[in-house]
């Protein structure tokens, strides 16, 4: 077996468990960012809906307030007729009472509307008040899990690491400048497994020639189409 090969082959399986604990993480980091801006966002609806539910609770007590003076005022109205001495007197006292009528009804429909919009409001922030109190205690649980998955993965990148250090020692200068070349331009492996002449990066079929060559893993062979270097599985040490 290939000394530089094997190393290249060891390599490899390191930097895809690398990558696969990077997903992890960033599925992971992309899963908690989501939960905590979905339930910001509620909380943020929530609170702009209890705001127009006090707002609206502030109408209802003005409109209120401006019901009981046009009360007093019709109050004083009626007290003041029986002190009138003269038909003008009495008259200005009639169209003010008419007036005042008029904007008590006005008033007493402007609170109507006002009450039924509060009810409608409250019954929808009691609701929401609800769902987000639910939701925060699953976020809690949901992020509790999504820490433990990512705790765990940040753990196996350090050890993972560790290897990459111990693995490079046995790669050639300009081998690993090879096969960090062929990684980019890929954007995954550099080094594939050969099966049933088939090769595992681009999945074109191998000479004859070349995969008998490839079997003996005693050098380093590129498959002829996407320049991967190819090992053979089979002859590979368990331990590797």
């Amino acid at each position: 077996m290939n000394q530089s090969l094997l190393s290249l082959v060891n390599l490899q399986k390191i930097d895809t468990e690398i990558r696969k604990e990077e997903i992890i993480i960033k599925e992971t980091t992309d899963a908690v960012n989501g939960i905590r801006g979905n339930l910001s966002a509620k909380e943020n609806t929530f609170a702009e809906e209890k705001n127009l539910l006090a707002s609206t609770e502030k109408d209802l007590r003005s409109k209120e307030r401006q019901l009981e003076d046009v009360n007093a005022q019709m109050a004083k109205c009626r007290e003041k007729i029986y002190k009138i001495t003269n038909q003008k007197e009495l008259a200005a006292i009639d169209e003010e009472i008419k007036e005042a009528k008029k904007k008590k009804a006005s008033y007493e429909e402007e609170l109507l509307a006002i009450m039924e919009r509060i009810d409608t409001s409250s019954k929808g922030v009691n609701t929401k008040e609800k769902e987000i109190s639910q939701e925060s205690k699953d976020a809690v649980g949901k992020l509790a899990e999504s820490e433990k998955i990512f705790s765990e993965a940040s753990k196996k990148l350090e050890s993972l690491a560790v290897k990459k250090e111990e693995a490079l020692k046995g790669v050639d200068a300009s081998l690993l400048t090879e096969y960090r070349r062929i990684a980019k331009s890929k954007g995954d492996c550099a080094v594939a497994a050969m099966r049933d002449g088939i090769c595992g990066g681009c999945h074109m079929a191998v000479p004859p020639k070349l995969a008998n060559e490839v079997k003996k893993n005693d050098q380093i062979n590129r498959c002829e189409n996407c320049a991967r270097i190819l090992y053979y599985p089979d002859t590979i040490p368990a331990d590797n």
